[in-house]
């Protein structure tokens, strides 16, 4: 009986036990389950964050890169509506005379006004105290026949009047430059002088190609229509347009003074440098400028 007694309590004790040990580890189980599903909404709630994140960037740079296209569109309206304003503060006015391949008389506020076209050279065939220049006839009717009768634009440059009391100025026949095209053509050379420079560079890429090609009186005339001079001392020449005289650095053609500079392309052969080369035309120090 006694040990009957002691085998029911070890089996209850036993069972006691292994009811307690089921309990502890379903009560883990839970802990565990539970712990597994708050990391998966945190890291949820992460990935939804940096989502978020990301998009806010992207709607932000789309902003800016929005303001800086409508900062670039306003500042091409600006200089659109800057060039009308020049356009209507340059006067348009009609041509009633050709006076020579490079002056024209125009009707402005009611007064005839002598136009010099700046920045260029025609041959001389109205001055009575020079011989006809070549190919001077051949500008002049080219002039004539382009613009007399016709409403031009007229655009300045710093200076409004040269040493006679000529209006300085570049005429447009609708959009292209009249100035540039005698040159293009080879009715004109380049002659710029300080400070009226606006369009130099486009002046003298025309003469470079007119040269080049043989149009005109580059093809014409000797030394491309410039007569030499004996001495820059003794034929001081006055250049047509602007305020400035010849180099007298240079001798036996009327050479523009530096600025801008120019090359063997934009001169005449056959002169000489007597002082220094500003142009630097001389490239072996001999005297002889722009040697064939």
């Amino acid at each position: 009986m006694k040990r009957l007694l002691a085998t029911l309590c070890v089996s209850l004790v036993a069972c006691g036990a292994t009811q307690e040990g089921g309990g502890s580890r379903a009560g883990g189980s839970s802990t565990n389950k539970a712990s597994r599903q708050r990391h998966h909404s945190q890291r949820l709630a992460g990935r939804h964050a940096a989502k978020a994140e990301r998009h806010a960037e992207r709607r932000a740079e789309d902003r800016a890169d929005l303001r800086a296209e409508r900062r670039t569109q306003a500042r091409a309206e600006r200089r659109a509506e800057a060039r009308k304003r020049r356009r209507r503060a340059a006067p348009t006015v009609l041509v009633s005379r050709v006076v020579d391949g490079d002056t024209i008389e125009v009707q402005l506020n009611g007064a005839t006004v002598d136009i010099r076209l700046i920045g260029i050279d025609t041959p001389e065939t109205v001055d009575p105290g020079e011989p006809v220049g070549c190919y001077g006839p051949q500008a002049s009717s080219f002039t004539a026949g382009s613009l007399e009768g016709e409403a031009v634009r007229l655009e300045y440059d710093v200076e409004r009047e040269d040493q006679y009391g000529r209006t300085l100025a570049y005429a447009f026949l609708g959009e292209r430059l009249f100035n540039e095209s005698l040159v293009a053509q080879g009715y004109a050379r380049v002659s710029t002088y300080p400070p009226n420079t606006k369009y130099v560079e486009r002046f003298l890429t025309a003469q470079r190609r007119a040269r080049r090609n043989g149009d005109g009186l580059w093809n014409a005339c000797p030394a491309g229509g410039v007569t030499p001079s004996p001495t820059a001392s003794a034929t001081q020449e006055t250049p047509a347009a602007g305020g400035g005289n010849c180099d007298a650095n240079y001798s036996g053609a009327c050479i523009p003074p530096y600025p801008p500079d120019l090359d063997c392309t934009d001169a005449p052969q056959g002169f000489k440098v007597v002082g220094d080369d500003p142009h630097g035309f001389d490239a072996d120090s001999d005297g002889l400028a722009c040697e064939a």
